[in-house]
């Protein structure tokens, strides 16, 4: 659609390009399934009315997750919204990620874009067969869920209280709402959860006074180390 970014596809023996989406609202945060025959995608509510602006409110102008088929085929894929109603992503420092075997995606919410509601928000999961959410976290400022390559542990971000400047790493469980803390980092600021490294390691990007440092959390020594220079 005119004017909206959509998603495309392109093959790379013979450079046929697919359109994926036609979307009234802004698409963003794109990201294909571990399997690749999934795409997972972040747009925003369009507007009501014609011409209107986005605002951030009850309604409007709120992120919401979607999936649509990656696979190329004559017809126009359709897509299908993961978080409806009173569901509103966290889209700051990574709202969701994939689970290892493509069934299903943990993100970040909150009932809405209110203030008052940064502290009621989860990390929920959804199945993608059958569309069910269920939490697990207790409600929180949470943000950044990163799946391990195992698939047992989703690593979150949380901040225990706006009276505090402390964050603190959790690992959270696909099966119970019993989150896991781990040690406090160096700096007590982990801003944003990286990934799982190939050897177990959880890597985060830490906040410093005037800087940022890669940390690495090692789950065999359960400690930290840094894995940049600094600077």
């Amino acid at each position: 659609i005119k004017g909206h970014p959509q998603i495309h596809v392109m093959n790379l023996i013979g450079g046929q390009v697919s359109v994926l989406t036609e979307e009234k609202g802004n698409i963003s945060d794109i990201q294909w399934s571990p399997v690749g025959n999934k795409i997972a995608f972040v747009m925003v509510d369009p507007p009501k009315l014609p011409g209107s602006s986005y605002w951030y409110g009850e309604v409007e102008g709120n992120p919401r997750l979607y999936v649509v088929s990656s696979t190329l085929s004559d017809s126009q894929p359709e897509s299908r919204c993961l978080t409806p109603g009173r569901i509103y992503l966290r889209t700051n420092y990574g709202g969701f990620d994939w689970a290892p075997d493509g069934k299903a995606l943990a993100f970040a919410a909150k009932p809405s874009q209110k203030a008052i509601d940064d502290t009621h928000g989860t990390i929920s999961i959804v199945n993608l067969e059958t569309g069910v959410i269920h939490p697990v976290s207790p409600e929180g400022t949470w943000w950044g869920p990163k799946w391990s390559r195992d698939g047992r542990n989703i690593a979150a971000i949380n901040c225990p209280s706006h009276e505090t400047v402390t964050l603190r790493l959790y690992l959270l469980s696909p099966g119970k709402v019993l989150p896991k803390p781990l040690p406090l980092t160096p700096d007590e600021r982990p801003r944003t959860v990286l990934g799982w490294a190939s050897d177990g390691r959880l890597l985060f990007v830490e906040d410093e006074s005037t800087s940022f440092a890669i940390q690495a959390w090692d789950p065999k020594q359960n400690r930290f180390s840094r894995l940049d220079s600094g600077g």
